[in-house]
């Protein structure tokens, strides 16, 4: 990857431009302005002149720090400049990493200042000074040159993004061994669509079999006699053989009107009528 700036690549820009292989610039560029900044305003004064009075209810000690009309404290000034330094501390590693330079090196650049091409140069902010136009044809040529090279033989093997997006479903083992084999984006799609129509094969044939030992099932149930299947049905409820008049035959005699006119079953008509009329089911349990 090659990074080029044109006029200015400063802070955040130069953080991104510090990854490539190789940073060039056209002369006029400025680069640089390596450091972390934050702005906290105090309106606490301008507040007070106004007459205004501002209250931050807050459940946490540095909840709402820096509210306008607010003072900012000496503590909350300290938490601002903590996650500074951590923020900061990022932004010089990844520029001692994509520059190859000691982090003592950049802690001393590290001090926001930016600095003309050719002070970029020599301070290995860069490595060259030139036009869009010559960056663009170099990159150009040394891609090409890649390319075409006689020790490339293959493309360049699939990215573990590629890999997901080409192969649906596919596990982390499955991208884990296509990297490790240095597999090509189309060999990795190859490789997972075989899986699929193994393991569909495989699964059309289990289902043959289960199938086949349903049917065979159903073959021997069928020449079974019907009488040694089941048991045989429960005889139908018996009348209430208790004397007329009783509770209990009242009690039933109830149960019985419900499940001819209502077509229910006796449990059925004993819920009901348990719960519709409670006196007969209180006056068979009293006598």
């Amino acid at each position: 990857m090659y990074s080029h700036i044109e006029d200015i690549g400063a802070s955040a820009a130069y953080w991104g431009a510090s990854a490539a292989s190789e940073i060039t610039a056209n002369a006029a560029a400025i680069v640089g302005s390596i450091g972390t900044y934050a702005v906290v305003t105090d309106l606490s004064a301008a507040a007070e002149n106004d007459g205004v009075k501002v209250h931050v209810v807050r459940a946490g000690e540095y909840k709402g720090a820096g509210v306008p009309g607010t003072e900012v404290t000496d503590e909350q000034l300290a938490e601002v400049q903590r996650l500074i330094n951590s923020r900061n501390d990022f932004f010089l590693r990844a520029v001692s990493s994509g520059r190859s330079l000691p982090i003592a090196q950049v802690r001393e650049l590290a001090d926001g200042r930016v600095h003309p091409a050719k002070d970029a140069l020599n301070l290995r902010l860069i490595d060259r000074i030139a036009s869009f136009d010559d960056a663009f044809t170099a990159a150009r040529k040394v891609a090409q040159e890649t390319l075409n090279s006689p020790k490339r033989t293959k493309q360049m093997a699939a990215s573990p993004k590629d890999i997901k997006a080409a192969c649906p479903g596919c596990s982390s083992d499955f991208v884990l061994e296509c990297i490790e084999s240095s597999l090509e984006l189309a060999e990795a799609k190859d490789l997972h669509f075989a899986a699929i129509a193994e393991a569909s094969e495989a699964k059309d044939t289990q289902i043959a079999e289960l199938t086949a030992k349903v049917k065979d099932l159903e073959s021997q149930l069928a020449k079974q006699p019907s009488a040694s299947l089941g048991v045989d049905p429960m005889d139908e409820p018996a009348a209430s053989t208790e004397q007329a008049g009783t509770p209990k035959e009242a009690y039933f005699a109830k149960v019985r009107e419900l499940c001819e006119t209502e077509s229910i079953s006796r449990a059925a008509a004993m819920q009901k009528v348990n719960k519709q009329f409670p006196e007969l089911r209180r006056a068979m349990a009293a006598k």
